[in-house]
């Protein structure tokens, strides 16, 4: 599990599971003009309750005014949102009922959301920050050869991670993004920030960024 990087003066909070989610959210930071926002990398979804422990004993978290979370929701959307949910619960904070939804206590604006951010009907989709990077693309011409690539080498021998195995082939077959992480490809513009895919954590970050100031 990772420590808790300090906090910063007047920033509100971003916890992010992973690397990848850390730097696809400081080029959405950057996208879309949020300079309040302070994005950790809280390391695997069974570390969120420790971090979030020793994160609220830290002297200046009194002084934080938003906090927001954010991870894949995996195969199991529904719970995810509880095992969230009862992360904050166990630190004694209120826990939103559902995603992308902020709540107010005392002076802490407390929200979370889930990797890919989709509906279907009311439930909520399964999958991961990947599986929203392939849905804001711009040049899809590629991308059906890509999943049937995949496919392919899914059935001659199983692919645990599939979804990672579809955006890095992806990347890999459209410049200039060949040998890219997801923050670097950010960076380099791959994803569209406007696309509606990225609509409901544009709207968290601009919440969380308001609830800062």
């Amino acid at each position: 599990m990772k420590n808790p990087e300090k906090i910063l003066p007047k920033m509100g909070l971003l916890l992010v599971e992973g690397a990848d989610e850390k730097y696809f959210f400081i080029r959405a930071c950057d996208a879309y003009g949020k300079n309040n926002i302070q994005v950790m990398d809280f390391g695997g979804i069974t570390d969120l309750p420790k971090f979030l422990e020793i994160l609220t004993k830290s002297t200046n978290f009194p002084e934080v005014k938003a906090l927001a979370i954010v991870r894949d929701a995996e195969t199991d959307a529904s719970k995810a949102i509880r095992d969230i949910q009862n992360a904050l619960k166990s630190i004694n904070l209120p826990a939103p009922k559902n995603p992308f939804e902020q709540i107010r206590t005392n002076s802490l604006s407390i929200e979370f959301g889930i990797f890919p951010g989709q509906k279907n009907g009311s439930v909520w989709e399964n999958g991961t920050l990947e599986d929203l990077c392939l849905k804001t693309i711009s040049n899809i011409t590629l991308l059906p050869l890509v999943k049937d690539c995949v496919n392919k080498a899914d059935a001659l021998q199983q692919i645990s991670h599939k979804h990672k195995a579809l955006l890095h082939t992806w990347l890999s077959v459209n410049e200039p993004y060949i040998g890219m992480k997801i923050g670097e490809a950010a960076q380099a513009g791959a994803w569209n920030w406007q696309s509606q895919a990225m609509m409901p954590f544009k709207n968290l970050m601009q919440r969380l960024d308001k609830a800062a100031r």
